[in-house]
């Protein structure tokens, strides 16, 4: 199992590394490899932006659920 951050941190290492092991496509191996870590990453960022934005809305919308409900209806 290879560390992420290392990979990140010195792909050239790892690509050699890959080299060393004799696969002949090991750049495009780690580029693709560091894309798929960028996007995983972009789609986690947005889910943990989206889960903090609806928390902290939850709150407002119960109040208002409330609110509603104590009022006199006609």
């Amino acid at each position: 199992m290879h560390d992420i951050r290392a990979i990140r941190e010195n792909p050239a290492q790892f690509t050699a590394g890959l080299a060393r092991r004799g696969m002949a496509d090991a750049q495009a191996i780690t580029d693709d490899l560091l894309e798929r870590d960028r996007d995983l990453r972009a789609v986690q960022v947005r889910l943990r932006r989206r889960r903090r934005n609806a928390t902290s809305l939850a709150p407002d919308r119960r109040a208002k659920a409330q609110k509603d409900e104590t009022r006199p209806r006609h």
